[in-house]
């Protein structure tokens, strides 16, 4: 695995319990922390285990995986990588990472390329709406457009590998069916079922996969990701 990806993937799996939308909270007697996690979009990388401290932190990670947030204290934390499902004498590579503190990021981990840390919005939304970004993780889309059909156009020309692209909007808090269509290939589009955006949660349309995808490939597809409720102005 390329040493950029592990430093991406380690970045996002601190450790393994779930924590809220709203990191870094607390008094003057609450240490600093950092909230992480990890979308998996790289389908060359085989499953692996992290560990910190002698514990594994995250099991079999593998593609197409978004993890829960991870807390962790901020400063420097080493993490060390195994085999998924082997020890963690075993280890295959380790980094040393410095977190910043009162944060919440995404680490996008693709295949080939740099891994994409992406600053999450935690901050509360606007009364009676959702907060929504979408993330082009399709190596052959080009980009892509999100749009309900016949109403609300969601996001327009997003490319892969583009993290300037994956800014957040605001919609009115409802139900919709989206649309993910892409600019590459046959432009075949992918329709979701109904999905809930609820007043004051924060969302991540994640879309995967190629477009035109033959049998051994990995069909183009797309998850929403409800990110936790950040709550209301």
């Amino acid at each position: 695995m390329n040493g950029r990806v592990f430093c991406g993937i380690l970045l996002a799996v601190v450790a393994g319990c779930t924590v809220s939308m709203n990191p870094g909270g607390g008094g003057p007697s609450t240490p600093a922390i950092t909230s992480v996690r990890v979308a998996h979009a790289a389908p060359g990388e085989p499953a692996f285990d992290v560990c910190v401290a002698g514990e594994v932190v995250l099991e079999n990670a593998r593609y197409g995986r978004i993890t829960e947030y991870a807390e962790s204290r901020a400063g420097a934390v080493t993490f060390r990588v195994v085999d998924a499902g082997g020890s963690c004498n075993d280890v295959i590579r380790s980094i040393t990472f410095n977190l910043t503190p009162s944060q919440a990021y995404t680490v996008l981990v693709l295949d080939d390329v740099e891994p994409l840390p992406l600053l999450d919005d935690t901050s509360p939304v606007s009364s009676g709406r959702a907060r929504i970004r979408v993330v082009n993780a399709g190596p052959n889309s080009l980009a892509i457009d999100v749009y309900e059909q016949g109403g609300l156009r969601f996001f327009d020309d997003i490319r892969y590998n583009e993290p300037d692209d994956y800014a957040y909007i605001t919609v009115p808090a409802g139900t919709y069916e989206l649309t993910i269509e892409p600019l590459g290939g046959s432009k075949t589009p992918y329709v979701m079922e109904p999905e809930e955006l609820a007043r004051g949660h924060v969302y991540t349309l994640f879309v995967f996969g190629q477009v035109d995808a033959g049998e051994d490939a990995n069909p183009f597809t797309a998850e929403l990701q409800d990110d936790g409720y950040a709550g209301e102005l």
